[in-house]
This record gives C-alpha cells, structure tokens and sequence, in this order.
C-alpha cells in the first residue's frame, strides 16, 4: 500500500495556503457566519428540525405517502430557514467562499504551470 504523506515542504505549504485562505475576506466571512450559526440555538433548531421533517417525508414517500399536515410543516420549517438571518448568513458566506475558490485554484496552477484543479482531484480519486 503506498503511502500519501507530504514532504516536509509540501506540508509546510499546504499550511501556508491555508493560513493564507483563512485571512481573506470571504473565508474570514464565512467562519464568522459558522460560529454565529453554531452559536444560535433558534437557528441550529430550525435545521435540525427541518432535516428531520425532510427524513420524516422521504420515509413516508417509501411507505406509501404523506400526509399533508407533514408537507404543511415542511414547507413551514422551510420558511422559517430561508427567512432565519443567521441562516441566510452562513449560506451567502458558504457561496461566496466557493465561489472565491476556482480564483485560488488558477493562481495555483499559473504558479506551477499546471492545471492544479485538475491534478488535485486524480491525486485524491
């Protein structure tokens, strides 16, 4: 079995990238919009609730249907995340750190001379 450590350098890199990513404005954002979200229980709650009303409905779905009581407090949980600030935060912060991604990922292959996005996915598949 072959191993995947990192050199030394490779490692001390990887770090500095990371150390580098968590310094920018969208990832400074989005860790600010995590805590926030972990630290609301209102908005952990409604999360919670909904992703088990989601797994209520798909049981349901398998056993031969819902009811509408079950679709009609879904579709409030719903509501009440997409109107939740907390929540919306996170998911605007989620977005534009991925979307600030596919710029890291050119600047690391203009750096190498690689297409690195490309070369990072075979290496992990």
């Amino acid at each position: 079995m072959k191993s995947n450590t990192l050199s030394p350098e490779l490692s001390a890199a990887t770090h500095a990238l990371a150390d580098a990513l968590i310094q920018t404005e969208p990832f400074a954002t989005f860790h600010r919009a995590w805590k926030a979200l972990n630290d609301d229980a209102t908005a952990t709650g409604l999360l919670d609730g909904l992703g088990a009303a989601q797994a209520d409905m798909r049981r349901s779905q398998m056993n031969g249907g819902t009811t509408k009581d079950a679709v009609d407090h879904m579709r409030e949980l719903q509501r009440q995340v997409q109107t939740n600030e907390t929540i919306m935060t996170y998911v605007r912060a989620q977005r534009d750190a991925a979307a600030y991604l596919p710029g890291v990922n050119m600047d690391i292959s203009n750096a190498l001379g690689i297409e690195f996005a490309a070369f990072s996915n075979a290496a992990t598949c």
